[in-house]
Protein backbone atom coordinates (compact mmCIF):
# COMPACT_ATOMS: atom_id res chain seq x y z
CA UNK A 1 0.00 0.00 0.00
CA UNK A 2 1.76 3.76 -0.90
CA UNK A 3 0.83 6.34 1.20
CA UNK A 4 1.98 9.74 0.79
CA UNK A 5 1.35 13.66 2.15
CA UNK A 6 0.35 12.34 5.23
CA UNK A 7 -1.23 15.37 7.40
CA UNK A 8 -1.98 14.95 11.34
CA UNK A 9 -5.20 16.42 12.18
CA UNK A 10 -7.79 15.96 15.04
CA UNK A 11 -11.71 15.37 14.02
CA UNK A 12 -13.59 15.54 17.43
CA UNK A 13 -11.79 13.85 20.02
CA UNK A 14 -10.16 11.22 17.12
CA UNK A 15 -6.61 11.64 15.71
CA UNK A 16 -6.77 11.20 11.75
CA UNK A 17 -3.98 11.45 9.29
CA UNK A 18 -5.42 12.84 5.63
CA UNK A 19 -3.06 11.09 3.48
CA UNK A 20 -3.26 9.79 -1.00
CA UNK A 21 -3.63 6.12 -0.86
CA UNK A 22 -2.35 4.37 -4.35
CA UNK A 23 -5.47 3.38 -6.09
CA UNK A 24 -3.70 -0.06 -8.51
CA UNK A 25 -7.60 -0.23 -9.86
CA UNK A 26 -7.91 3.20 -10.58
CA UNK A 27 -4.19 4.06 -11.51
CA UNK A 28 -4.45 7.04 -9.45
CA UNK A 29 -4.07 8.88 -5.95
CA UNK A 30 -7.15 8.80 -3.74
CA UNK A 31 -7.97 10.77 -1.01
CA UNK A 32 -7.80 9.42 2.34
CA UNK A 33 -8.37 9.95 5.94
CA UNK A 34 -7.48 7.57 8.49
CA UNK A 35 -7.73 7.20 12.29
CA UNK A 36 -5.24 6.52 14.32
CA UNK A 37 -7.29 4.69 16.80
CA UNK A 38 -8.46 1.92 14.06
CA UNK A 39 -11.88 2.29 15.14
CA UNK A 40 -13.05 2.23 11.34
CA UNK A 41 -12.49 -1.27 9.69
CA UNK A 42 -10.95 -1.31 7.10
CA UNK A 43 -8.79 1.87 7.66
CA UNK A 44 -7.24 0.00 10.49
CA UNK A 45 -4.59 -1.82 8.08
CA UNK A 46 -3.85 1.72 6.63
CA UNK A 47 -3.53 3.48 10.04
CA UNK A 48 -1.24 0.42 11.48
CA UNK A 49 0.70 1.06 7.98
CA UNK A 50 1.01 4.87 8.29
CA UNK A 51 2.13 4.26 12.04
CA UNK A 52 5.15 1.94 10.57
CA UNK A 53 6.05 3.82 7.64
CA UNK A 54 7.05 7.16 8.80
CA UNK A 55 8.28 8.50 11.54
CA UNK A 56 6.19 10.91 14.12
CA UNK A 57 8.01 14.26 12.55
CA UNK A 58 7.28 12.80 9.16
CA UNK A 59 3.71 12.10 9.56
CA UNK A 60 3.23 15.20 11.12
CA UNK A 61 4.07 17.93 8.23
CA UNK A 62 2.10 20.32 6.69
CA UNK A 63 3.10 23.30 4.30
CA UNK A 64 2.79 26.70 6.44
CA UNK A 65 4.01 29.64 3.73
CA UNK A 66 5.62 27.63 1.15
CA UNK A 67 7.93 25.86 3.77
CA UNK A 68 7.40 22.20 5.29
CA UNK A 69 6.84 22.69 8.93
CA UNK A 70 6.94 19.76 11.09
CA UNK A 71 3.47 20.00 13.00
CA UNK A 72 4.55 17.76 16.37
CA UNK A 73 1.77 17.49 19.55
CA UNK A 74 3.43 19.94 20.95
CA UNK A 75 3.57 22.68 18.17
CA UNK A 76 -0.14 21.94 17.38
CA UNK A 77 -0.93 22.12 21.43
CA UNK A 78 0.61 25.37 21.31
CA UNK A 79 -0.74 27.03 18.69
CA UNK A 80 -4.09 26.25 19.77
CA UNK A 81 -3.43 27.45 22.90
CA UNK A 82 -2.55 30.51 20.88
CA UNK A 83 -5.60 30.53 18.90
CA UNK A 84 -7.17 30.42 22.25
CA UNK A 85 -5.97 32.45 23.65
CA UNK A 86 -6.91 35.56 21.04
CA UNK A 87 -10.36 34.54 20.91
CA UNK A 88 -10.45 35.53 24.26
CA UNK A 89 -8.66 38.49 24.34
CA UNK A 90 -10.97 39.87 21.56
CA UNK A 91 -14.02 38.30 23.47
CA UNK A 92 -12.79 40.26 27.03
CA UNK A 93 -12.86 43.36 24.79
CA UNK A 94 -16.43 42.83 23.46
CA UNK A 95 -17.43 41.68 27.03
CA UNK A 96 -15.93 45.24 28.54
CA UNK A 97 -17.42 47.00 26.25
CA UNK A 98 -20.48 45.46 26.83
CA UNK A 99 -20.19 46.19 30.59
CA UNK A 100 -19.27 49.71 29.92
CA UNK A 101 -22.26 50.74 27.86
CA UNK A 102 -24.66 48.98 30.14
CA UNK A 103 -23.26 51.30 33.21
CA UNK A 104 -23.81 54.40 30.73
CA UNK A 105 -26.96 53.63 29.33
CA UNK A 106 -29.17 54.93 32.26
CA UNK A 107 -30.81 53.09 35.32
CA UNK A 108 -33.92 52.81 37.28
CA UNK A 109 -34.68 54.36 40.82
CA UNK A 110 -37.37 54.75 43.32
CA UNK A 111 -35.83 57.97 44.91
CA UNK A 112 -38.98 59.79 44.88
CA UNK A 113 -41.70 57.35 45.27
CA UNK A 114 -41.82 56.08 41.50
CA UNK A 115 -39.70 54.48 39.33
CA UNK A 116 -37.97 57.23 36.93
CA UNK A 117 -35.05 56.14 34.67
CA UNK A 118 -31.89 58.62 35.09
CA UNK A 119 -28.99 59.07 32.67
CA UNK A 120 -25.92 57.72 32.93
CA UNK A 121 -22.87 58.46 30.68
CA UNK A 122 -19.52 59.87 32.90
CA UNK A 123 -20.82 63.62 32.65
CA UNK A 124 -24.24 62.40 34.50
CA UNK A 125 -22.03 60.24 37.01
CA UNK A 126 -20.27 63.12 37.76
CA UNK A 127 -22.79 65.93 38.45
CA UNK A 128 -24.72 63.23 40.36
CA UNK A 129 -21.77 63.07 42.46
CA UNK A 130 -21.57 66.96 42.15
CA UNK A 131 -25.30 67.38 43.48
CA UNK A 132 -24.90 65.42 46.81
CA UNK A 133 -21.26 67.11 48.07
CA UNK A 134 -22.97 70.43 47.12
CA UNK A 135 -26.07 69.35 49.73
CA UNK A 136 -28.77 70.61 48.67
CA UNK A 137 -31.64 70.24 46.63
CA UNK A 138 -31.56 70.12 43.20
CA UNK A 139 -32.66 69.48 39.55
CA UNK A 140 -32.35 66.04 38.26
CA UNK A 141 -32.53 65.20 34.38
CA UNK A 142 -35.05 61.92 34.12
CA UNK A 143 -37.89 60.02 31.97
CA UNK A 144 -41.20 58.89 33.72
CA UNK A 145 -42.61 56.47 31.28
CA UNK A 146 -40.78 58.38 28.36
CA UNK A 147 -40.56 62.20 29.14
CA UNK A 148 -37.68 63.18 29.74
CA UNK A 149 -37.42 66.81 32.28
CA UNK A 150 -36.25 67.98 35.48
CA UNK A 151 -37.42 67.24 38.32
CA UNK A 152 -36.56 68.56 42.15
CA UNK A 153 -35.10 66.34 44.18
CA UNK A 154 -34.35 66.76 47.96
CA UNK A 155 -30.80 65.99 48.75
CA UNK A 156 -31.96 62.34 50.30
CA UNK A 157 -33.31 61.72 47.24
CA UNK A 158 -30.45 62.45 45.19
CA UNK A 159 -28.69 60.54 47.89
CA UNK A 160 -30.78 57.70 46.97
CA UNK A 161 -30.68 57.91 43.03
CA UNK A 162 -26.68 58.39 43.86
CA UNK A 163 -26.91 54.99 46.02
CA UNK A 164 -29.21 53.39 42.92
CA UNK A 165 -26.66 53.68 40.57
CA UNK A 166 -23.90 52.38 42.44
CA UNK A 167 -26.16 48.83 43.14
CA UNK A 168 -26.95 48.96 39.27
CA UNK A 169 -22.65 49.91 38.36
CA UNK A 170 -21.83 46.83 40.88
CA UNK A 171 -24.56 44.86 39.05
CA UNK A 172 -23.27 44.97 36.06
CA UNK A 173 -19.64 44.46 36.85
CA UNK A 174 -20.75 41.54 38.89
CA UNK A 175 -22.16 40.22 35.56
CA UNK A 176 -18.85 40.84 33.79
CA UNK A 177 -16.91 39.57 36.89
CA UNK A 178 -19.24 36.34 35.88
CA UNK A 179 -18.58 36.01 32.24
CA UNK A 180 -14.97 36.57 32.96
CA UNK A 181 -14.76 33.52 35.03
CA UNK A 182 -16.95 31.26 32.64
CA UNK A 183 -14.40 32.46 29.88
CA UNK A 184 -11.46 31.46 31.80
CA UNK A 185 -12.97 27.74 32.33
CA UNK A 186 -14.04 27.49 28.72
CA UNK A 187 -11.12 26.03 26.12
CA UNK A 188 -13.15 24.77 22.54
CA UNK A 189 -13.56 27.38 20.18
CA UNK A 190 -17.47 26.74 19.80
CA UNK A 191 -17.50 27.45 23.71
CA UNK A 192 -15.42 30.60 23.80
CA UNK A 193 -18.33 31.95 21.08
CA UNK A 194 -20.92 31.00 23.32
CA UNK A 195 -20.21 33.15 26.13
CA UNK A 196 -22.32 36.31 25.36
CA UNK A 197 -23.93 39.20 27.40
CA UNK A 198 -27.09 38.41 26.60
Amino acid sequence: MKIRNPYYSVVGQTSTVDCEVWSVDLNEWLPCTVPLDGSDEPTKEMADHINKRYSHEDLNKVMVDNYLKPVTDEILSKEKREKEKGLKEQKTIYLNACAKEAIVNGFESQATGKTLLYPSNLEDQQNLTNFLLAGSDCYLFCSDKGTWKRVLHTEDEVRLVLQDFNTHKESVLSKLDGLKAKLARVHADFSIEAVMWD
